[in-house]
């Protein structure tokens, strides 16, 4: 190698290496002016419902540009709360993960504000498998019958986008990757408790999981007014004449009663004690004369019956009593000549 190689190669080093200390230069003062801020990280992993102490706890830098919003800055600020999400060791404290300082550990405290909790009761099918966790989004869906079909029935969506508070008696987010619960509890507004447990006395309730990113709310579908068409009254039916009603058979006039002969009535008193009564017949009736007194007829008194054929002190009567007189005799006819 000549010299003037040498020298071409001893310049090109010395380029390179005042480059590099130009850009760790340059580097390093960009780095200076980059805001550095303190934050709270965990010095080992802290499970749900774990209560923080200062040992647990530690301070560290960052840029601030790099820090997730809500990030803890004071130790102080994290003592006696207890961890609501579990949080991985060198990971930093934000207040979304924590409780309220002196919230007892519960359900209550994870209550948003003006929102009410709301438990309905489901089964392996209604609650998707037990795969719906605490921090899940769901749409509620209630089934009930068809009243216009017969054994058919038919589903609406009551809610959408719902919040899960706790599943079961378990409000944080288990390891394990699903649960069979009995009860899910919900977040929702203190409207829609009274709509929830309208739906519910009219049938069951289903739940939808919802995806991580899906927060959509879909908008049903208004009915539209139907359209009722004008009827034309139907023209009104021609009187019906009922026929005339048939004439009355003909009435066969009644003979007319056939004359009653009028009975006449004989009584007959023997003596003045009126002790003896003779009873006579007159026509085709047989009258006495006790029996008949108010009869119309004639009455004969006669003289006691002398000694005879009609007994004592009777007398014969022709035509009355004993053998009926004798007609008269027809005069003599002389035929002398």
């Amino acid at each position: 190698m000549n010299g003037r190689s040498m020298m071409i190669l001893m310049l090109a080093g010395l380029s390179g290496l005042g480059a590099m200390v130009g850009v760790n230069k340059l580097m390093n003062k960009n780095q200076a002016e980059v805001p550095q801020q303190e934050y709270v990280v965990a010095t080992r992993d802290l499970k749900t419902e774990e209560v923080l102490k200062a040992s647990m706890l530690k301070i560290d830098k960052k840029p601030k540009d790099s820090l997730p919003p809500n990030v803890m800055t004071n130790i102080k600020d994290c003592e006696d709360r207890w961890v609501q999400i579990k949080i991985l060791a060198g990971e930093a404290l934000v207040e979304g993960k924590l409780a309220p300082k002196g919230a007892p550990p519960g359900l209550v405290s994870q209550i948003p504000k003006g929102k009410r909790a709301f438990a309905i009761e489901v089964n392996e099918q209604t609650g998707v498998s037990g795969f719906i966790m605490p921090g899940h989004h769901v749409d509620i869906i209630q089934v009930r019958p068809n009243t216009g079909v017969q054994n058919a029935s038919e589903s609406e969506t009551i809610l959408q986008n719902v919040p899960v508070l706790a599943v079961g008696q378990t409000f944080t987010r288990p390891e394990d990757k699903s649960m069979i619960v009995r009860t899910v509890t919900f977040a929702v507004d203190p409207d829609q408790v009274e709509s929830l447990v309208a739906a519910r006395s009219k049938g069951p309730l289903s739940l939808a999981l919802r995806g991580v990113d899906d927060v959509e709310v879909v908008e049903k579908p208004k009915p539209q007014p139907i359209e009722i068409a004008k009827v034309e009254p139907a023209p009104e039916p021609a009187p019906v004449v009922a026929p005339p009603p048939p004439p009355p058979p003909p009435v066969e006039p009644t003979p007319p009663p056939k004359p009653v002969k009028k009975q006449r009535i004989v009584k007959i008193f023997h003596g003045i004690q009126n002790e003896a009564i003779e009873t006579i017949q007159v026509g085709k009736r047989e009258f006495d004369g006790a029996n008949d007194a108010e009869s119309d007829g004639g009455l004969a008194i006669m003289p006691p019956r002398s000694p005879g054929r009609g007994g004592s002190g009777s007398k014969e009567t022709p035509g009355f009593d004993g053998d009926p007189a004798p007609p008269p005799s027809a005069p003599a006819i002389d035929h002398s000549p």
